[in-house]
């Protein structure tokens, strides 16, 4: 059996990866970038649940952050919809 620890290590080796594809995303102002970024905000949040057992979970950095990057890809989300893609 795979211990807990083990899974946690490849999704967050997979989100990272992700982060960086949403991050070339938003330099391009692509809708589906806001969209990636929020499925990756709340999988950190769930994640964090999950990584400590229990619902009354201590605060950390990475949990307000997810929730900071969460709410401004939400905000953003119209912004990028209307974008004129630029000319490179």
């Amino acid at each position: 059996m795979i211990p807990p620890y083990e899974i946690l290590l490849v999704v967050g080796g997979i989100a990272d990866i992700l982060f960086g594809v949403a991050a070339v995303g938003v330099w391009g102002q692509q809708r589906w970038a806001a969209y990636l970024l929020i499925a990756l905000a709340l999988v950190d949040i769930f994640g964090e649940f999950i990584a400590q057992g229990t619902v009354m979970i201590h605060i950390v950095v990475s949990f307000i952050v997810a929730w900071a990057v969460l709410l401004l890809a939400w905000r953003a989300r119209r912004r990028y919809g209307n974008a004129v893609p630029s000319s490179v």
